[in-house]
């Protein structure tokens, strides 16, 4: 079994400003090897899809990045709303 010693996985809200603003989830985990993997939440599909591109967007200084656990994780996800204020926001 592969010792996890970076205590993955890291849970992530990543605030990307484009012509409009969205917040992606994020997952980071331990690959058997050694490596890490990222995943990402898709809200269409409702499933973590890989994509590395967001591995350097974790951290990044001046990123709006928020540190997650994996109980708030699991719960922005399964409400479908990235946000951490769910009263008041629409998913992304």
């Amino acid at each position: 079994m592969h010792e996890n010693k970076a205590g993955f996985p890291w849970y992530f809200a990543i605030e990307e400003r484009t012509s409009t603003t969205k917040i992606r989830l994020v997952q980071v985990v331990a690959t058997a090897d050694g490596g890490m993997d990222v995943l990402v939440f898709n809200p269409e599909t409702k499933t973590l899809e890989h994509d590395l591109a967001y591995l350097a967007q974790c951290f990044a200084p001046g990123q709006n990045v928020e540190r997650l656990t994996e109980a708030e994780f699991h719960q922005r996800t399964q409400t479908g709303n990235p946000s951490s204020n769910s009263a008041n926001e629409p998913p992304q």
